[in-house]
């Protein structure tokens, strides 16, 4: 039987920082990165880059995806290949993430319908204005109860509009109770954006959890976030 757990996003962050262990990686040497822009063995995971980094530059080219965070004061540049399905930071491989460019939905968002400020819990058709830049697929922790996944995949997919206005959203499980364990879960977003690189950069998803990975069996339904405002420096 689906059950529905409500939660907002800035309680979940309140309750501390769950992150997902996967992709974790130690930055490289300096022979290989500006020495200013590295700090040698420094661990940093994607999940802490994309909730707690600040995005300094970025570009989208050729199915490629490059983002540079700034943190504690250090630079990573986190690549997400649509060719090769590599995820990277600092050129270092990303285990247990992988990032597809489907040129379906590329075409889907070109037939867009008007944006709305409702997240929806059934995927929706393209927002107006928002172009497909790519899904990018992973997995979570086991988790102690539903709560604690809802704060993982917080801090791992970005333009989830969790926690916007103080909006509580529904979130969609099947065949758990509220408070019990819940195993790694499979997940991936299909992120859209408008205004990329302006001060009217808006992101929002659409994502999907799955039982499995080979990503066939679906736990719940796929949702669409609100759109989610991406703050550049000096914006």
């Amino acid at each position: 039987m689906k059950k529905f757990f409500v939660y907002s996003l800035s309680s979940a962050l309140l309750a501390g920082s769950i992150l997902s262990g996967a992709g974790a990686v130690s930055a490289a040497t300096q022979e290989e990165f500006p020495a200013e822009n590295i700090t040698v063995n420094q661990s940093v995971s994607l999940g802490e880059l994309i909730s707690t980094g600040k995005i300094k530059n970025a570009t989208l080219k050729n199915r490629i995806y490059s983002v540079t965070y700034e943190k504690d004061q250090q630079e990573y540049k986190v690549e997400y290949n649509g060719n090769t399905g590599l995820v990277t930071i600092n050129g270092a491989i990303q285990e247990g993430f992988t990032f597809e460019y489907n040129p379906q939905l590329a075409l889907n968002s070109q037939k867009s319908v008007e944006s709305t400020n409702t997240v929806s819990i059934n995927a929706a058709a393209a927002k107006s204005g928002y172009s497909y830049v790519g899904t990018l697929k992973g997995h979570t922790d086991t988790a102690k109860n539903a709560y604690s996944l809802a704060v993982q995949l917080s801090l791992l997919i970005p333009g989830t509009g969790w926690g916007i206005n103080a909006v509580k959203v529904l979130l969609l499980y099947t065949d758990y109770d509220l408070n019990e364990k819940i195993p790694s879960k499979y997940y991936k977003y299909d992120l859209y954006q408008k205004g990329f690189m302006t001060n009217n950069w808006y992101q929002y998803s659409v994502t999907t959890l799955y039982e499995d990975k080979n990503y066939k069996i679906k736990s719940g339904e796929s949702w669409t976030s609100n759109p989610q405002k991406i703050d550049l420096p000096n914006s």
